[in-house]
């Protein structure tokens, strides 16, 4: 068999497929977008109700000392990054084009009502993202949330086993709103940033949508233990605010046992200890610090 000759053609052009580090257009324009990210507010809003020190948003603050920091006021030793704002700003894209769409699908709906938090123990307040009133008059409270593609499928979809469902402090959050209203049912309506496979949400949707968007539905009354322990929770915090004492790095969440509190939060995995009389009973890692606004000064306390 001949082989032609290949010499003549053009060779390829080598070209490295790193990213260069002297980003001219990309980081620029990220860069940009943070600073009116920051001049329009968006770090700091406003409570629902000013003068009520907690908000509902402060139920992901699921350890003691982080919610100490947060309703102390105190300055964050890590504050707001480019990247931490980025995630936040397309939750709040999302948030704002599907405001449209509410308006236009149920014109009647109440949307981001302001709610007192005091009537169920909590000296705090919220915005619910929609309350909807179906035609016998009962009312749902609906909190929209957006997450990564990674979250997402672990919460929806059999990627790693049965779906974990939304996390612990997305369904507080709307249930202490839903029963300081006095309805009965929430919504969970989660919103991926990436839709996943057709395979994945087979299972579980029943549209192409289903590939990014899932819900869950709730009935406040099934809360109520946990609504009371979580006012406890708060009250003793603001206690520890006017002590000027602030607590043990504990954690409240199901995804953790009860007494675990961290002992590092400056390690790549923040571990925890479960101590009972004396003895290490349990450990783990958490994977909260890592995102905590108060890190260092956690630390350094």
């Amino acid at each position: 068999m001949l082989k032609r000759d290949i010499s003549d053609l053009p060779k390829a052009v080598p070209v490295s497929l790193e990213p260069v580090r002297d980003n001219v257009i990309a980081e620029r324009l990220a860069d940009n977008w943070f600073d009116k990210y920051l001049e329009e507010g968006n770090a700091d809003k406003a409570r629902a109700i000013p003068e009520l020190p907690y908000r509902a948003s402060y139920a992901s603050k699921r350890c003691d000392r982080q919610l100490y920091y947060a309703l102390a006021g105190v300055p964050e030793s890590e504050p707001l990054t480019p990247a931490s704002a980025w995630t936040m700003g397309i939750g709040t894209m999302i948030h704002d084009a599907m405001q449209t769409v509410v308006e236009e699908l149920w014109p009647d709906a109440e949307c981001e009502p302001k709610i007192d938090l005091t009537p169920i123990g909590i000296p705090g307040s919220g915005h619910a993202d929609m309350v909807l009133t179906d035609d016998d008059g009962d009312r749902t409270l609906v909190e929209l949330k957006t997450t990564g593609g990674f979250s997402f499928k672990m919460m929806a979809t059999s990627f790693k086993g049965g779906a974990q469902g939304p996390r612990f402090s997305y369904v507080l959050q709307a249930a202490m709103m839903a029963k300081a209203l006095g309805i009965d049912k929430f919504i969970i309506a989660l919103l991926s940033l990436e839709p996943v496979s057709p395979q994945l949400a087979e299972a579980y949707a029943s549209s192409e949508s289903g590939r990014f968007a899932a819900e869950w539905h709730f009935n406040t009354a099934d809360f109520d233990d946990v609504l009371t322990a979580e006012a406890a929770r708060v009250q003793d915090i603001l206690a520890a605010v006017t002590a000027q004492t602030p607590p043990a790095r504990m954690l409240h969440d199901p995804e953790y046992p009860k007494g675990a509190v961290v002992i590092n939060p400056v390690a790549a995995r923040a571990p925890w200890t479960v101590t009972i009389d004396g003895n290490i009973t349990d450990t783990g890692t958490y994977w909260g610090c890592a995102y905590c606004s108060w890190r260092s000064q956690c630390n350094a306390d």
